[in-house]
Parts: C-alpha cells; sequence; structure tokens
C-alpha cells in the first residue's frame, strides 16, 4: 500500500489510495485546488512540499512521513506555539537521536526539530490532528522557520605556490 521508498522520494504521495498531489506553492489558494484540504512535508533536505488530498492522513501514513525508512517510527506533536494559527502543529519523528537525522525547522523559542516533518491542523487536542485549510496552509508556507543550513567550509587546500 506504501511506496518502498517514500522517504528518499518526498515527491511521492503517502498512499496511493489517497488520490494525494503535490503543489506548487505559488498555486496555492487558486481555482484548480479551492476547497481541498492540505499537508505540508518539510523533508531533511528542508524543501516544503505541499499536498492536497481528500482523506485525512492515517497513524501509520503519519508515522511513515516523519520516520526513516526501514525504522519503526513513533511521532509526537509539538506544542501549538510555533505560528500565529494555533491550531497549527508540527509532527515529527519522537526518537531523533539514535537515527542520525538532520536539522530541519527551528522552533520559535529557538528549539531545533530534526528529520522530516509533518505540518497538520488540531482542534480541541494536540492528538486530535486533522487537514489543513487554505488560510492555515499560507500562513505554514510564510512562517515555517527552517533550521540554517551549515556554510560550506572554503577549501584552503589549493597552494598559493601553484
Amino acid at each position: 500500500m506504501f511506496p518502498q521508498n517514500i522517504l528518499r522520494q518526498p515527491k511521492l504521495c503517502v498512499s496511493q489510495s489517497l488520490k494525494c498531489r503535490q503543489i506548487n506553492s505559488e498555486l496555492l489558494g487558486r481555482s484548480q485546488f479551492p476547497v481541498m484540504p492540505y499537508y505540508i512535508l518539510v523533508t531533511e533536505e528542508q524543501q516544503v512540499d505541499i499536498y492536497t488530498t481528500p482523506e485525512m492522513l492515517t497513524t501509520q501514513e503519519i508515522q511513515d512521513l516523519v520516520g526513516i525508512e526501514g525504522e519503526p517510527a513513533t511521532f509526537k506533536v509539538l506544542d501549538s506555539s510555533n505560528f500565529s494559527d494555533p491550531k497549527i502543529v508540527i509532527i515529527c519523528d519522537d526518537d531523533v537521536e539514535p537515527k542520525g537525522l538532520k536539522p530541519t525547522c527551528a522552533t520559535k523559542n529557538g528549539g531545533v526539530i530534526f528529520g522530516q516533518v509533518l505540518i497538520l491542523a488540531t482542534n480541541n487536542s494536540l492528538h486530535d490532528l486533522y487537514l489543513l485549510d487554505l488560510t492555515q496552509a499560507k500562513i505554514v508556507k510564510e512562517q515555517v522557520k527552517l533550521h540554517p543550513k551549515p556554510k560550506p567550509k572554503e577549501d584552503f587546500s589549493a597552494s598559493l605556490w601553484d
């Protein structure tokens, strides 16, 4: 049911049965996607991908998105203070230490989030998850904080005498 290499190819939908579709952020809210709910995935390469889908993701699909291929994943929902809309939440892998995941996002209070990050909406509980509406998807696109990428080290190995 799930692509074997979903995390190596983040442009694929989570589930073939969901009929999800990745869209270009410039098309967000245009006539072909006016009321379709969204979810947003921030990849380890810090690419912000927006998807539309008519159905909410299952627990297994969320685990597959935030985990890494071939390893069991549990996820945690971070508090909802990272966006201007408190109903927008960040979901990430709960067990990042032994997996060696790269930093991808920063929280408003300076924390670092590692690995692929899923962004969804919530109702009254952090565990009552929903897909994003158009307004929320736009807020995420504007306000998501990517972790600064390390600057490439300058190569001083070339000799001045060459």
